[in-house]
C-alpha cells in the first residue's frame, strides 16, 4: 500500500494499522472523526503536516494513540502541530531522524496532554524538564526577535531622518529660488 485511500466507507473506524507498508503521505483521513488508534510505522512518511503546513490529522479528534516510528520524519517542530489532538496520550517516534537529543522533552514541552512517549510514561520530572528548557528558549529567541525589531525600527529611524532632512534641504532650496526669482 502506497496511498491512504478508501476511508469513506469505513467512517466508524476506530482503529486502523497500516503498519509496514510504503506510504509517503498522511491523507484521505478527515472522515476517520472516530478513529482512536492509528499506526503507520514502518513507512516512508516524511510528515506529520498536509501541503498548507497543517496537522494532517487535524480532523481525527478522537485519536488517542498514533504509532509514527521508523519512518523519514525529520521535522522536530512538525511534532507540535499534533497538539490540537487534544485526546492524544500515546505517541511513537523512535527511529525517525528527528529524534535527537532533547527530542522527547521538546514533544513533551509541545504535547501536553501525552502520558506514553515511545512506549515510555511521560514523567513529572520530564514535564519539568521540558517546561524549564523550551520556555527558556522561547523568551531567548523572543527577546531576540525584538532585538531584531527594535534595531530594525532604528535603522528605518535613521533613513527617514536623512530623508526629511534632505526633504527640508530640498524646501530650503526651492524657497531660495522662489525669493531669487521674486527678486529679479
Amino acid at each position: 500500500i502506497s496511498q491512504m485511500t478508501g476511508f469513506q466507507a469505513v467512517t466508524r473506524l476506530r482503529v486502523l494499522d497500516l503498519t509496514g507498508n510504503a506510504i509517503t503521505r498522511i491523507e484521505n483521513v478527515s472522515c476517520l472523526a472516530r478513529l482512536e488508534s492509528l499506526s503507520l510505522e514502518r513507512n516512508r512518511l516524511e510528515h506529520i503536516v498536509d501541503a498548507s503546513g497543517q496537522c494532517a490529522l487535524r480532523q481525527c479528534q478522537s485519536l488517542r494513540i498514533l504509532r509514527l516510528g521508523h519512518n523519514k520524519i525529520s521535522a522536530l517542530d512538525e511534532v507540535a502541530s499534533l497538539a490540537g489532538l487534544r485526546n492524544l496520550y500515546s505517541l511513537t517516534l523512535e527511529g525517525n531522524p528527528l529524534c535527537v537529543p532533547h527530542y522527547r522533552l521538546r514533544a513533551v514541552f509541545d504535547l501536553s496532554s501525552l502520558e506514553v512517549l515511545d512506549r515510555q510514561n511521560v514523567t513529572a520530572a520530564e514535564r519539568r524538564s521540558a517546561r524549564d528548557r523550551f520556555s527558556q528558549e522561547e523568551l531567548d529567541a523572543l527577546r531576540a526577535k525584538l532585538a531584531g525589531t527594535a534595531d530594525s525600527l532604528s535603522q528605518q529611524a535613521r533613513e527617514a531622518s536623512k530623508y526629511k532632512q534632505a526633504a527640508q534641504d530640498a524646501s530650503g532650496a526651492a524657497r531660495l529660488t522662489r525669493e531669487e526669482i521674486g527678486a529679479a
